[in-house]
């Protein structure tokens, strides 16, 4: 994920409803690129890679093992700017590009889910007051919300299996929440498919802040308010913000395990 301040997208809010299948937007002039979760300018001379890195006048090389990381998470940044990128591009406006709509969703997984999400939120998310799965909801029809919803899930399920937190009670009460909304023909339960689809991103999202330090450097200030509120919540004995630091345990040991 990305260690770099964000420069925020400055676009015009709209509001969208749940289930329109394809509420009219308005478009974003975007005459620039997202670069590792930045919004930055094209450049063609930008270098293309980060190593060998110059620290104080000394070349500090990477070994194998860290240039193969670097190498995946470049890579899941290029899928989460292409996937962001053509999810805007297949909503925006009037109705929506079915096609392409379905195309990027189905290129959303486990190894990317976060990193979707997580752009999502801090370009197109903050144009539209809308997180990932939100806009998903507004645009999808009844049987796309039927095929990519689990799917959705799926993903974020995996991912969180992945990071250390998925057997957390809290965290599979929100993918029971989510699962009986799902399959509710109750129109009105969209609602909480979002609430519970947000309340795990949160929890994912939240925890590799935490876990990589961009909360502590100052980066991501609503992660380190919400840190400070649950440390101050938990310490006062409330079992919700007890079990989110919890969380945070689970993420850690699993990451220190690797």
């Amino acid at each position: 994920m990305n260690g770099g301040k964000i420069d925020p997208v400055t676009t015009t809010q709209t509001q969208s409803t749940y289930g329109t299948g394809g509420g009219s937007r308005t478009e974003a002039k975007m005459n620039s690129t997202f670069t590792e979760g930045k919004k930055v300018q094209k450049d063609s001379t930008a270098p293309q890679t980060a190593e060998p890195e110059v620290i104080e006048n000394d070349t500090v090389y990477l070994s194998d093992e860290d240039k193969a990381e670097a190498e995946r998470i470049k890579m899941l940044r290029r899928q989460a700017d292409n996937i962001v990128s053509n999810m805007h591009k297949s909503i925006d406006g009037l109705g929506t590009d079915d096609a392409l709509f379905e195309k990027t969703l189905s290129k959303v997984n486990k190894d990317n889910v976060l990193e979707v999400l997580d752009l999502w939120d801090r370009t197109y998310g903050k144009e539209y007051g809308e997180t990932f799965f939100e806009s998903f909801l507004s645009d999808a029809s009844g049987s796309q919300r039927k095929e990519y919803a689990p799917k959705l899930l799926d993903a974020l399920k995996q991912r969180a299996d992945a990071e250390g937190i998925g057997e957390h009670p809290m965290f599979k009460a929100q993918v029971e929440k989510f699962e009986k909304a799902l399959n509710s023909r109750f129109i009105g339960n969209q609602g909480k498919l979002a609430e519970s689809f947000n309340e795990m991103q949160n929890y994912l999202l939240f925890a590799q802040a935490c876990n990589d330090g961009r909360v502590a450097s100052g980066l991501y200030p609503q992660y380190a308010l919400q840190y400070e509120n649950l440390s101050l919540l938990a310490a006062a004995g409330d079992e919700y913000a007890i079990g989110r630091m919890e969380m945070l345990q689970m993420y850690k040991a699993a990451h220190e395990a690797e």
